[in-house]
């Protein structure tokens, strides 16, 4: 197979030009070549093409081999430079050795050593265009390293890491973060085209990276290995869009050679950076790919770091203000049960008036429900300490769970008479299964009183059923309801679906339900519109207990 070499012949003899290429195709070379022997010439060729090595004889009209040197070096380009020449003084070519040239090499008979001269000089300028993108890619790593641990701040870490790279490295890129594999979804696009910059932006709010994506693109991302599109051929950005409007925009970037790497850490994919040259007639190549990859292993890491950073400030921000609300909620019910017994306490005093027992038996009354209120504050915290622990233990019995329900809904009469909320019971159906009481009844009354606290004045309905071998309870309110957004977030420990201030509580009840349930092997839901109510519905295998 032919070798291939791509020769600038600067002479004013087309003769001696093919003597030169005769002596490459006789040494298996395929030979692409030009022939220019003026400085214009020259120098127009060097701007048009790549060339592995330029000739240049010593001296042509008006022009010479030490002017062709220095057109050479003003480029800025590292391209062996031979003189083949008839006669050159010696002096006189040592001088140009010293200039810059890295051979002569005599016409004649003595331009047998002619090839093995060039190939010598295109190793070593391989060897030195090596070791420069070796340091500057050292360069590029360490200056990269130092804005990812500049801040923990997501954004202002991906903006910097971003700037850094378009254009030194590339032409265009992008970051972009998966929905669901990241705390926080970003993407980060940046061009030199500031046009470009819009499209991308533009598209990717219209279509978010997710692994659920069906194309080829999110097969890549849950086999993660980097794509190297040295030439860009139409076809290939079908492996990246997302439907036809974001194909033609991809068109429309007028990529021409393409870099495609996921962001991976702790075994999984968190999003993928992309690096494209469109303006830059270079195309990238397996050592801007690895280069590529090192700085997307860098960068994974300092996204992951800023995410655990943020979701550490993040709980630190929840667990203040539990124990404010926490604090608030444990103090009510003392400070209302201290000012009701020092009261009675008052009335026992000489010179006071003493209160009547109808007052009295009140006041208790009222000291029991805070007491009550109290009570269940405390068995919250516990409940929740013991699913943090993995300590929360069932005690399994068969148990009838409409009189659970009939039950635990009498223990709160006191509380919807207050609440003005008229409870409406339908559970006539028996259904014994093997669950904990004490936990059930725990969900029936969270339920309950989350029914109360967001729905005062209005109705509640329970009705218990069976759906195959489940048993189902449903508590619908006809309160504020929840927004859509929030459904899957009321369930979280210490959230909630509206402000503090307006709403007492820990926060906790629906997370403890859930997990109550979850313990059963069961599960909770809620349907429910801003402004209409909430309807939450529980389903609780039912097992007996020789079967568990």
């Amino acid at each position: 197979m032919k070798k291939k070499i791509r020769l600038l012949i600067v002479d004013d003899s087309e003769d001696d030009a093919l003597l030169i290429i005769d002596r490459f195709q006789k040494s298996n070379y395929e030979v692409d070549f030009e022939r220019v022997c003026s400085e214009k010439a020259m120098e127009s060729s060097l701007r048009k093409k790549s060339w592995d090595a330029v000739t240049c004889d010593h001296s042509m009209p008006g022009f010479n081999a030490k002017r062709g040197l220095e057109s050479l070096i003003s480029t800025g380009l590292d391209i062996p430079f031979i003189i083949v020449s008839g006669y050159i003084d010696e002096v006189e070519a040592v001088e140009l050795i010293k200039a810059g040239a890295h051979d002569y090499v005599a016409k004649g008979n003595h331009m047998t050593r002619l090839v093995t001269a060039v190939e010598r000089e295109i190793r070593e300028a391989r060897n030195r265009k090596d070791k420069r993108r070796a340091e500057t890619a050292v360069r590029f790593l360490a200056e990269a390293s130092e804005i990812l641990v500049a801040s923990l701040n997501l954004g202002d870490t991906l903006e910097g890491i971003i700037r850094l790279i378009v254009p030194r490295f590339a032409d265009a890129c992008a970051i972009d973060l998966l929905n669901d594999e990241v705390a926080t979804p970003a993407y980060f696009a940046l061009s030199v085209d500031p046009e470009k910059t819009k499209i991308m932006n533009k598209m990717r709010k219209k279509y978010p990276l997710s692994k659920n994506m069906s194309s080829e693109f999110a097969e890549f991302l849950r086999t993660p290995r980097s794509k190297l599109f040295r030439e860009v051929k139409e076809p290939d950005l079908l492996f990246y869009s997302r439907g036809p409007e974001h194909y033609q925009a991809l068109l429309n970037m007028k990529t021409r050679s393409l870099i495609m790497v996921p962001l991976r850490v702790r075994e999984k994919v968190i999003g993928v950076i992309a690096f494209m040259l469109s303006e830059s007639d270079r195309l990238f190549d397996e050592k801007n790919l690895m280069l590529a990859e090192d700085l997307a292993r860098r960068s994974a890491f300092a996204i992951d770091n800023s995410q655990l950073y943020q979701g550490a400030q993040d709980a630190i921000k929840l667990r203040d203000e539990f124990l404010l609300i926490a604090s608030h909620e444990l103090r009510t019910p003392i400070t209302t049960l201290m000012i009701r017994v020092q009261m009675m306490l008052r009335s026992f005093q000489p010179n006071q008036k003493r209160l009547t027992d109808e007052r009295i038996i009140s006041m208790l009354g009222g000291a029991n429900r805070q007491i009550k209120r109290f009570s269940r504050l405390i068995e919250e915290l516990l409940s929740v300490s013991r699913i943090e622990t993995g300590k929360l233990q069932l005690e399994q019995e068969n148990i009838n769970l409409s009189k659970l329900v009939r039950e635990t809904a009498s223990q709160y009469t006191e509380e919807l008479k207050s609440a003005g909320c008229a409870l409406a019971l339908d559970v006539d159906c028996e259904l014994d299964g093997y669950w904990d009481s004490l936990r059930i009844g725990q969900v029936i009354g969270n339920l309950l009183s989350n029914a109360m606290k967001y729905g005062p004045g209005k109705p509640i309905e329970v009705v218990l059923g069976q759906k195959e071998k489940n048993a189902v309870l449903v508590v619908q309110d006809h309160g504020i309801g929840i927004a859509k957004k929030d459904q899957d977030r009321v369930f979280e420990r210490f959230e909630r679906a509206v402000s503090t201030h307006h709403f007492g509580g820990l926060g906790m009840g629906l997370y403890i339900t859930r997990q109550i349930v979850a313990a059963h092997g069961g599960k909770i839901k809620v349907e429910s519109s801003l402004g209409e109510g909430a309807r939450f519905t529980v389903e609780l295998p039912i097992v007996k207990g020789l079967e568990k």
